[in-house]
This record gives C-alpha cells, sequence and structure tokens, in this order.
C-alpha cells in the first residue's frame, strides 16, 4: 500500500507538477490511512480448539487439548474502536461465532491492541453484549491496558460485564474460564432480594431449568427494588435498544418491566422454582 502510494505521489509530480503531486499524495495517503482504520486487521487465535500460530507463539502448547478451552473463541483486533469502526468490528464477532463448528460459550477479545474506546463504540459494544448474551455467549476482555481499563470503568463497561471478566494477559483469561460459571441462584443470593420484589425472566430461568448455562440475570424488579439499587454508586442505568430503562451490575440487569410487561403482572402469573420467581412459561 505505501509503495502504490510513493507511485501515485511520483506519478502526480511529474504530470502536474510538484503542488499538485503533493496534493493527490497527502489526499492518497490519507485515504489509505482511513481505510486501514475502518477496517483493522483482526484474527482468530483459538477456535474449536485449535489456536492459530501466533497465539501458540504466545501462550506455548499446554492449552492444547485442554478441557479449558472447549467452547472458547479468542478473538484479536488490531485497532482502536471508535464510530467508523465499530460497527465493523461487531460484524466481525458475530461473523466468528457464526463460523465456529463447536457451541461458543466463552468470547474473549484479546485487546492488546485496542488502546482507546469512543462514545459511539461503547454503544455497540453494550448492544454487542447484550446479543452474545441472549445467545448464552459470555463476552470477556484480554490483554486490557490500564488506560483502556480505565476508559471501560469511565463508560460502564466494566459494570456491564464484570470485573472478573476483564483480564491482563490472554493466558490469564484462558485459565480463568471456569471460574466464571456462576450458578444463578448463587449470584441471586447476591442482592438478598425478598421473593417478593422481583421476578426472574429470559434466560435466566432456563438456566435454573438447566437447559443453557448463562452468567447474565435479567429481573424485572419493583419500584422500591429499582430506586434503592439506583441509588447506589455501582449501579450503571442505561437505555436499552427499544428506550426502557435497565439498572446493571457485574451481569445482573434490573428493570420495571419485561417487554411490555408490567412487575405486577409478571408477579401475579410467576412461578416458583425451588423458591426463585420466574416468569410465566408461556410468557417465556
Amino acid at each position: 500500500a505505501e509503495s502504490i502510494v510513493a507511485m501515485i505521489a511520483l506519478l502526480g509530480t511529474a504530470l502536474f507538477g510538484v503542488q499538485q503531486g503533493v496534493i493527490i499524495a497527502v489526499a492518497v495517503s490519507l485515504a489509505e490511512r482511513l481505510s486501514r482504520q475502518y477496517r483493522p486487521g483482526d484474527a482468530i487465535l483459538l477456535r474449536d480448539g485449535v489456536f492459530s500460530d501466533w497465539a501458540k507463539e504466545r501462550l506455548g502448547t499446554k492449552y492444547e487439548g485442554s478441557p479449558t478451552t472447549d467452547g472458547v473463541l479468542v478473538y484479536s483486533f488490531d485497532g482502536a474502536l471508535f464510530f467508523e469502526n465499530s460497527t465493523y468490528f461487531a460484524e466481525r464477532v458475530h461473523r466468528a461465532i457464526d463460523r465456529a463448528k463447536q457451541p461458543v460459550k466463552y468470547f474473549i477479545v484479546d485487546a492488546g491492541a485496542i488502546d482507546s474506546v469512543d462514545y459511539t463504540a461503547v454503544g455497540v459494544l453494550q448492544a454487542l453484549y447484550r446479543q452474545l448474551a441472549a445467545d448464552s455467549v459470555r463476552l470477556c476482555f484480554a490483554h486490557v491496558s490500564p488506560n483502556l481499563y480505565r476508559e471501560f470503568d469511565e463508560y460502564g463497561i466494566i459494570d456491564l460485564v464484570g470485573d472478573e471478566a476483564i483480564f491482563s494477559t490472554l493466558s490469564l483469561a484462558i485459565e480463568s474460564v471456569p471460574s466464571l460459571r456462576h450458578p444463578v441462584r448463587q449470584r441471586l443470593d447476591e442482592l438478598e432480594l425478598a421473593p417478593d420484589s422481583y421476578v426472574v425472566v429470559g434466560g435466566a430461568v432456563l438456566a435454573l431449568l438447566h437447559l443453557r448455562d448463562t452468567t447474565d440475570i435479567d429481573l424485572v424488579v419493583n419500584d422500591e427494588v429499582y430506586q434503592r439499587y439506583r441509588d447506589e454508586q455501582q449501579w450503571k442505568e442505561f437505555a436499552a435498544e427499544n428506550g426502557r430503562r435497565v439498572l446493571s451490575r457485574d451481569g445482573f440487569n434490573l428493570q420495571h418491566s419485561w417487554h411490555g410487561t408490567s412487575f405486577k403482572r409478571l408477579r401475579r402469573d410467576a412461578w416458583k422454582h425451588d423458591g426463585i420467581p420466574c416468569v410465566s412459561i408461556d410468557a417465556l
């Protein structure tokens, strides 16, 4: 690419003069630079238990054939995330998952080359996290630099995915995959909610029935609970795609309603699984 830019600069100068040649060269260089930023390089480092050559050099062979890598996909993205390439990033993530032969349960982004994110990219990451969570895929980040961690913290990404899903190295991320499996009941106990103040909805109900694995827990709660946690600093409130307000922290998502159904109605039709109020099977 640089050779082509140099040849264009040479020909432009020869045909149109020095000033015009320089202008052409600058324009072509900027276009080439923007093209690389808009479509950065990326790679699959681990998928279906197979490591890339680069990953083998970095990690060695200790993880090859290990059950630790079951359901793990490691993806690297070679550039900062900002408004021009964030949608492309999300498309590449979905493509990487769709091409996996085995079900993907943990998607680890090697963020070693991601030095910063902007507001638009944060919105894409939030939507991506929820889309993957709906498919029982846990999103994690490895090689997160201190600067990127600060930005993740400032924008609420840490509160959304959970601090336990952020790693300083790739090997630590892979080794920690089993520890990311938290039973729904165990996680619900952390909130210490009264049984009549919430209803479990979405994939967490299927996890209680042992039909799927998930670490995200969506709850519809009454106004008192929502307001109580809204006033706590570690919870972050944001607007979902349909405009509803959601409180998030470490994989918990608290909301007033679910697909247009109020807490009062969900509570009326709820059933209990081992004492945990769950959305009705018909509604689910």
